[in-house]
């Protein structure tokens, strides 16, 4: 009978603690992942995430998340692929994560901001690198400049 009792006394506080930890704990988010796994323009019919279309047009991807005066920020660095080795330049294209208030876990990603050689740092800029990068990827195109370059055609 002792015996049962301990292993009934152990079996309770280990459910107690483990309760204990899930409501002591935070919620964390992988903010990165969040980024990756974003599909900007789904009203348009895009069903591919934005890391595919990253992996496609920028080398050496570095991600990296980062909160600045309660706001989450992730940030992408690479080399943004050229159709020549004189068009590839570096890039770092930051991503704001603004939570989605009574929706836990979902947030509103927006591109906030960019640099890169001749391109404004501003959102704008920002947005219209992510949308020559998915125009791209949806026409098949080996890099975004020969995107940009079919309109002179």
């Amino acid at each position: 009978m002792f015996k049962k009792s301990i292993s009934a006394i152990i079996a309770i506080l280990l459910v107690t603690a483990s309760v204990a930890t899930l409501f002591s704990c935070e919620l964390t988010y992988n903010y990165v992942d969040t980024v990756k796994k974003y599909i900007p323009f789904q009203d348009d019919g895009v069903t591919t995430e934005f890391g595919t279309v990253v992996d496609k047009y920028i080398d050496s991807p570095e991600w990296a998340s980062r909160t600045e005066g309660g706001t989450e920020y992730v940030d992408l660095k690479g080399i943004f692929k050229g159709g020549e080795a004189d068009q590839e330049e570096p890039l770092v294209l930051t991503f704001k994560l603004t939570p989605i208030e009574g929706q836990e876990g979902m947030f509103m990603i927006e591109p906030y901001s960019i640099q890169m050689e001749g391109a404004d740092n501003d959102s704008n800029a920002a947005g219209m690198i992510v949308w020559y990068m998915y125009s791209a990827y949806e026409g098949g195109y080996a890099s975004v400049y020969d995107y940009l370059g079919s309109f002179g055609e």
